[in-house]
């Protein structure tokens, strides 16, 4: 999944609010990208959707290992040099992902484990690979 750029001058309103994505879910679904349907911060869009199942105290059956070079806080700043690491871990005994991204602080602390999309993220670029 690929954030689109904001375009403030864009008459998308998603795209105008950095809140539109393109995604490519597999070989046996489509060639192409598809334009995601939803706004980026729904539960209900692809990333949303997604991680559901681990937030919002829905984690139950869940193994889950979340990491970030950057403290979920934004009160806090990373002291990292090195290389960039985010991303999460989610399997039960029968399936899993390991979903890559480039937010920083995802989740926040201050979310409780809802689903939301960072609105400091929306001035940059953003990938997801899963």
């Amino acid at each position: 999944m690929n954030r689109i750029p904001k375009l403030e001058k864009s008459t998308d309103p998603l795209v105008k609010n950095g809140l539109q994505y393109v995604y490519y879910a597999s070989p046996t679904s489509s060639t192409v990208w598809t334009i995601g349907q939803r706004s980026l911060n729904d539960s209900r869009s692809i990333l949303g959707a997604t991680l559901k199942p681990i937030l919002k105290n829905n984690h139950q059956n869940y193994n889950q290992i979340w990491y970030n070079d950057q403290k979920p806080t934004k009160r806090t700043r990373s002291t990292s040099t090195g290389a960039h690491a985010k991303g999460v871990i989610v399997f039960d005994g029968k399936t899993g992902y390991w979903l890559l991204h480039s937010i920083p602080q995802f989740p926040s602390d201050d979310s409780d484990q809802s689903y939301e999309y960072p609105k400091r993220s929306l001035n940059n670029d953003r990938i997801f690979i899963g």
